[in-house]
């Protein structure tokens, strides 16, 4: 353009417009970045690296971090799948993170939490897991997962206590589906009040 609007004003009448980033390093991981606009719709902008050794991120290169026409970021990703912030990957922080839907509800492994924090796993892994681990030893508290319970458990991964599903408590053993039984203790029980047995 003979008439920059801005100090620096790039200006293509056809295609989108790449600032290319080259490193003529020869070493086998060596990739070139560019920055385009009108990348795969008008409007939009991408910052992509190219496929291999002193390649063209623009014709043979990946989008690292893309912008839609519509303000909605992808990371690794060009899909709009619906999202404002879509990551392709794992994401984390160092600081923490807060992440509300716009019902003030958070969701894990679902797009509609119905409460105010919702995890939904389909494996049978445990869905949440909190864990202290110190010089004196650790204990977790398990929630879900292959067990459908609440568990406690201490540094050897023995547990403690279960609550099932079925509202059955177990002390001092993991078996709570001995018998239809509300409480199981495996062990002595200390009791300084009176105690009612129906």
């Amino acid at each position: 353009t003979t008439s920059p609007t801005h100090l620096l004003t790039l200006s293509q009448a056809s295609g989108g417009t790449v600032i290319a980033l080259n490193n003529t390093f020869n070493t086998a991981n060596n990739r070139n970045w560019g920055l385009q606009s009108n990348y795969l719709a008008y409007g939009d902008f991408t910052i992509n690296q190219s496929n291999a050794l002193f390649g063209d991120p623009s014709a043979a290169g990946t989008s690292r971090l893309y912008i839609q026409p519509n303000g909605r970021i992808g990371i690794n990703t060009t899909t709009d799948a619906g999202y404002q912030f879509d990551v392709n990957g794992t994401l984390r922080t160092v600081n923490g993170a807060n992440f509300a839907t716009t019902s003030g509800n958070v969701g894990i492994g679902t797009a509609s939490p119905s409460a105010g924090l919702e995890i939904q796993r389909a494996g049978a892994t445990d869905h949440l897991t909190f864990s202290r681990n110190t010089s004196a030893g650790n204990a977790n508290v398990k929630i879900g997962g292959n067990v459908l319970a609440l568990v406690f458990e201490n540094n050897s991964s023995a547990e403690l206590m279960r609550l099932n599903i079925a509202g059955e408590l177990g002390i001092g053993t993991g078996s709570t589906d001995a018998g239809d039984y509300k409480l199981q203790v495996a062990g002595n029980i200390y009791n300084t009040g009176s105690a009612v047995l129906a």
